[in-house]
């Protein structure tokens, strides 16, 4: 049973151990993580942490709850999804650039992106490898037609933007032939723009900004 006298700062502060120490081979989860700053945590080895701080007791792993009890509880506080949702995985996967896109690409084919807010108002966006991926894929340059357009960050790292050609409100899907790498300028003017597509496929999307003719192969 979990102690009702964990909080969430217990939580938060068992995060923070995490973080200095890791967590020990056997005690990873296998099926949950709880999410926090874009950093994933076993749920039960959180809570066994989190009690040493309220009750200066660490829970082991033979303690009397499962992890969907320490699912409930967290959830209450945070955001908590199962492994296999998780599509980081992705990344790790033989192949191109181009080859581990679409392979993600098809995994989110049914599925507009979803954004769930987490504590200190972060987000997690289910498609971030995808537009991880097409950023990687055009080398952080925009695809309209000659634009040359450079935004360059304090780090070093080139900043460009993903746009859904469809966009999410209004049903457009994470899928090829939707999506286009484009710098802030040209974004911003294809969702506001006077825009007509006239032809839109895996391969190439084709039609009109502003008066302007266009032609985009992916």
């Amino acid at each position: 049973m979990i102690p009702k006298e964990i909080t969430k700062q217990n939580i938060l502060q068992a995060i923070h151990y995490i973080d200095q120490y890791g967590v020990p081979k056997m005690r990873v989860s296998k099926d949950w993580d709880l999410i926090y700053k874009d950093r994933a945590y076993p749920p039960k080895y959180l809570i066994s942490i989190a009690n040493l701080f309220s009750r200066n007791k660490v829970f082991w792993s033979h303690d009397k709850f499962v992890s969907t009890a320490a699912v409930r509880f967290l959830k209450r506080d945070f955001i908590v999804i199962r492994r296999s949702d998780r599509l980081d995985n992705y990344a790790n996967k033989k192949g191109t650039i181009s080859e581990r896109l679409f392979s993600a690409l098809e995994t989110l084919s049914a599925d507009a992106p979803k954004t769930k807010k987490i504590l200190v108002e972060q987000t997690i966006r289910n498609d971030s490898p995808i537009i991880k991926a097409l950023k990687q894929k055009h080398h952080y340059k925009c695809q309209f037609p000659n634009c040359n357009s450079i935004i360059k960050k304090v780090n070093g790292d080139l900043y460009v933007e993903v746009a859904h050609i469809k966009a999410v409100h209004k049903g457009g899907k994470s899928v090829a032939g939707n999506l286009l790498v484009l710098c802030p300028n040209h974004h911003k003017e294809f969702d506001y723009g006077a825009r007509e597509i006239e032809v839109i496929s895996a391969k190439e999307v084709k039609g009109s900004l502003n008066g302007k003719k266009f032609h985009i192969l992916f």
